[in-house]
């Protein structure tokens, strides 16, 4: 079972824009970069996109709907893990 959240952003592409992947495990969403927000709530957006997914699919997975602390890595990607 996996507790932690991994966002990294995604440049632009000549096809694509800016995007924040977040990934859990086997499970992942990408979002448009969110340009109305501002450093990590850029990231927590995406986090908050892929947790609805996952309430949505498996209702009964209990971490979903916990409190979350996140943080910057060293290479620019950011860890959210949840907390009781």
């Amino acid at each position: 079972m996996y507790y932690s959240i991994h966002t990294k952003f995604l440049p632009a592409t000549n096809c694509r824009g800016a995007r924040i992947k977040a990934t859990l495990g086997e499970d992942s969403v990408v979002i448009p970069y969110p340009y109305d927000s501002t450093g990590g709530n850029c990231h927590r957006e995406a986090v908050e996109t892929l947790l609805a997914k996952l309430r949505a699919e498996r209702p009964d997975g209990f971490y979903y709907s916990k409190p979350f602390v996140s943080g910057e890595l060293p290479d620019g990607s950011w860890a959210h893990v949840f907390v009781d």
